[in-house]
């Protein structure tokens, strides 16, 4: 990800907030220049309020008019200010969910036409979890509290500062003896939090896996059955460990420069009291002044030092680096092609291509050259690791070669729309998932704008053998599949039954099955394959599989082994070979003599 500057940050962010809050921003912006104003009000009302008590107190015959105007002058800025204060209150909550939402929008759209490669790249994955971070309150905190800097405590400063100008020139340098030291402290505390920010995000990410290893639902069972507990409890506590040593770290220096710099900042509090006394001695202030003047003082210490210790300045090094990582989010790679399918069925191509995964040496697919026919049913075998599933993600325009080209519909996957690029493609896959939805919306997710969905969706399910008669759908399509709200869970069938009937859902002239039957008996399983074959007659389908006989239904079988296409042709032919393919599947056949 780049690394951005400050104020590149802040503008991409600011924008984003302006066009997602509109008349409501300037609305805010407005009610925080007010609470600025009403807090010199206040200031001045401290001051005429214990000039006319001073007066009163000197001369007991004078009326207490102007006493009781005091009062109520100061009564006024303080109701004002309550007011004031719960009303932008309530904007600010109500507009952070708002931008929170804007964010989220921006972030997801981004992510939409982001390169796919990233999500095999641990660095990227780092920096991607920490803008999901950013998307809440450290954005939003960066951001408004940039604006409220020059809405609420700049013009407090400005007319604070002609206030003080105006009772003696030399009174307004109080606020740089207020804020020089706090100041330089926080910028040594921003420097730590950004580079501790680079070493935790690795450490958080790993701690939370392991945490879920433990805790979370779908790995409870195996963790328990494998005895894994310890394990994953030990390297929870690990890293755990590290994460808390590197915070240890970070809140030690922030302690030490803390110390160093609280210093100066107590002799400058004393050194403005004394300047206070001395112009009351000498009649540059009144009573009244000097009174109102150190009590704002005392506020002004403790806005300052909160602005920098728990406000704005105090969040500024992590809502900066959190913040500059969402903003970096939106500038990842992107696949900008533009161009659209045609539409109905269309042909692959691959010519000398090669692929080589994130952080890798070693290449996954090397040289391979491959065409595709429309409407051809093409199954992919070989090993563990030979490299069928990468060589689908190519042929489906998922990840691009480094080298080489693959052509759909005779067009360059670089050049193809992200949307244009999945529009009329659909599949099916071992690692399916099981979403917490009713059986109807399971199954209609894959393809949601389709209207008058029951009949279809039953279509699909005959097809796939999903039985809404069972015990296990009580609600038939209705069924929430999920005992986390109140629904039933299912077997891994079943579930893989539901996702066959997902992809059959899904319009298409192009249909990946990868190991569509892993979890299904092998009865049921030759009747889905039958299914498979009568549906592929019109379509293009690739059919990734290790049981051989399965592959018999397709036109073409292609053997792939270390990376490169070893064999290629029709089962009868690769078995007279006695290749590779040959060597499989007799090694599958003696299971079953």
């Amino acid at each position: 990800m780049k690394n951005l500057s400050f104020f590149f940050t802040l503008r991409k962010l600011l924008v984003l907030r302006f066009k997602a809050l509109g008349w409501r921003i300037a609305l805010s912006m407005i009610v925080s220049v007010a609470r600025g104003i009403i807090w010199v009000f206040g200031v001045t009302s401290m001051h005429y309020l214990f000039d006319a008590v001073a007066e009163a107190v000197l001369n007991p015959y004078l009326e207490l008019t102007g006493v009781v105007r005091g009062f109520l002058y100061m009564g006024s800025v303080i109701l004002a200010e309550i007011v004031l204060n719960n009303f932008a209150d309530y904007l600010i909550r109500t507009q952070d969910i708002i931008s929170a939402l804007a964010l989220e929008d921006k972030m997801h759209r981004s992510a939409s036409s982001t390169d796919p490669i990233i999500y095999e790249d641990s660095n990227y994955l780092n920096n991607i979890e920490k803008a999901s971070r950013a998307v809440g309150r450290q954005a939003s905190g960066f951001v408004w509290g940039f604006i409220e800097l020059f809405t609420f405590y700049t013009p407090f400063f400005i007319f604070m500062t002609a206030y003080l100008y105006n009772l003696h020139p030399i009174l307004p340098l109080i606020f740089l003896f207020i804020i020089a030291p706090i100041f330089f402290e926080n910028w040594f505390r921003t420097k730590i939090m950004a580079n501790t920010e680079e070493r935790a995000a690795p450490l958080r990410r790993a701690f939370e896996h392991y945490e879920n290893a433990l805790c979370a639902r779908e790995y409870l069972k195996e963790t328990r059955q494998l005895g894994a507990f310890g394990f994953f409890f030990n390297l929870f506590h690990t890293t755990m460990k590290l994460f808390t040593r590197e915070q240890w770290k970070v809140q030690r220096k922030m302690r030490i420069y803390d110390l160093i710099f609280r210093i100066p900042t107590v002799v400058a509090h004393i050194g403005i009291i004394v300047l206070l006394v001395v112009f009351l001695r000498d009649g540059y202030i009144s009573i009244g002044a000097f009174a109102a003047i150190l009590v704002t003082v005392e506020r002004l210490f403790e806005v300052v030092y909160g602005l920098f210790q728990w406000g704005y300045f105090s969040r500024l090094p992590e809502n900066l680096a959190f913040s500059r990582n969402l903003v970096s989010f939106f500038y990842l790679p992107k696949r900008n092609g533009a161009q659209e399918l045609p539409a109905g069925m269309y042909g692959v191509s691959l010519q000398d291509v090669s692929f080589i995964y994130p952080g890798r040496n070693e290449k996954a697919l090397n040289n391979i050259s491959l065409e595709l026919a429309p409407g051809e049913t093409v199954a992919l075998v070989g090993a563990n690791g030979a490299g069928k599933s990468t060589l689908v993600k190519l042929i489906t325009g998922l990840y691009l070669p480094i080298s080489g080209v693959v052509k759909i519909g005779g067009i360059d996957t670089r050049e193809i729309s992200m949307e244009s690029l999945f529009k009329r493609k659909s599949g099916v896959f071992q690692r399916f998932q099981q979403y917490k939805l009713t059986a109807r919306e399971n199954i209609s997710i894959s393809y949601a704008k389709k209207t008058d969905k029951d009949d279809d969706i039953r279509k699909a399910i005959a097809r796939a053998g999903v039985n809404l008669d069972s015990a296990a759908y009580p609600q038939g399509l209705d069924t929430m599949l999920s005992r986390e709200f109140d629904g039933v869970d299912l077997s891994g069938g079943q579930w893989q039954r539901l996702a066959i009937a997902r992809g059959l859902y899904r319009v298409h002239d192009f249909i990946i099955l990868d190991e569509p039957t892993a979890a299904i008996d092998p009865i049921e399983e030759r009747m889905i394959y039958q299914s498979f074959s009568e549906l592929a007659k019109d379509k293009t389908a690739i059919l990734v599989t290790h049981r051989l006989g399965a592959a018999q239904i397709a036109d073409r079988i292609i053997v792939v082994d270390d990376g490169r296409i070893a064999e290629e042709g029709r089962h009868e032919d690769l078995m007279e070979r006695k290749g590779i393919y040959a060597k499989l599947f007799e090694a599958q056949a003696k299971w079953y003599e």
